[in-house]
């Protein structure tokens, strides 16, 4: 798609203020994303997972414990907002993503174009 735009009262102005603008969105199939923008997307889709499994699989569980004939097992659980089953897993994709979208926010977002 092309376009070019034209300052406001042209004939005020230089002929040379005219930009061509030519982009491509997207891909052309879901084989031509590149390996770090899907590993990223694999890692946004894990944490809404373990958030849900993380919550269902030990929720309304704080402790267990079993005695029989002198033998004992016992596990407990604590899970707070900040402290959640996977917790630690969610929260280094979480900064894998961070560090992704800082280190390729200008390839993958807005263009920055300015004049003199």
């Amino acid at each position: 798609m092309q376009a070019s735009i034209s300052p406001y009262g042209a004939e005020t102005f230089d002929r040379n203020l005219f930009y061509a603008i030519d982009y491509i969105a997207g891909y052309p199939s879901s084989d031509a994303i590149p390996d770090d923008l899907r590993a990223v997307i694999g890692k946004v889709a894990a944490i809404s997972l373990l958030n849900a499994i993380g919550r269902g699989l030990m929720s309304g569980f704080s402790s267990s414990s079993l005695s029989m004939d002198g033998v004992s097992e016992s596990f407990s659980s604590t899970q707070s907002a900040t402290s959640a089953y996977y917790g630690a897993d969610i929260k280094e994709y979480k900064d894998d993503i961070e560090n992704y979208i800082s280190a390729n926010k200008l390839k993958f977002g807005h263009i920055t174009m300015g004049a003199l």
